[in-house]
């Protein structure tokens, strides 16, 4: 794909580099200053330092790259959480963040125990709580079929939810939809 877009001349090549999801993935994704209620993303945190320094400059040193002219980061699911955190967090580094069906659902209380969306989603608070509005625009992916839950029993799935809720809270800040946030 990326071979026939190079060839009509739509986009400038671009260097992706994937990381391998192993066993410990829960705890390697999610919201680097945040466990979530089952103490999950216990290693966030270094996987962002992972990313931000030493994956990118592997990445310039190995292809003898003297800088790249835009950094983006993806991810899918769980991926999809720390790529959104990822990018939050490090603007000065990335300039998008790609969310393919993401586990916005991440959440700092079991929905037995009082659970509520409007406090108790942990990315949606990180916006929410945030004075700043970083450099960066979002590209979200959800789909019909991500899932059958309705936590809120509206008739929309919650991975849906999630993520137009987390829209709405952008747009709040500041950012505009089809210029900064592509959904």
């Amino acid at each position: 794909i990326l071979h026939n877009v190079y060839a009509d001349g739509h986009m400038k090549p671009m260097v992706i580099a994937a990381v391998y999801a192993d066993k410990h993935r829960i705890d390697d994704y999610g919201v680097a200053k945040t466990l979530d209620y089952k103490r999950r993303g216990k290693s966030a945190k270094n996987y962002q330092l992972f990313l931000t320094h030493e994956l990118i400059d592997f990445v310039t040193d190995k292809l003898q790259i003297e800088g790249f002219t835009r950094c983006h980061v993806a991810g899918f699911s769980m991926g999809a959480l720390s790529a959104f955190d990822t990018a939050w967090k490090y603007d000065n580094i990335f300039y998008s963040a790609a969310c393919f069906s993401g586990s916005f659902w991440w959440r700092n209380l079991d929905l037995n125990k009082g659970y509520q969306d409007d406090s108790n989603r942990i990315v949606h608070q990180l916006v929410k709580q945030s004075l700043l509005k970083p450099r960066v625009k979002f590209w979200f992916q959800t789909g019909d079929h991500d899932e059958e839950r309705d936590r809120n029993e509206n008739m929309i799935i919650d991975s849906i939810d999630d993520t137009t809720d987390l829209i709405r809270l952008l747009l709040d800040k500041g950012y505009r939809m089809h210029l900064d946030i592509y959904y």
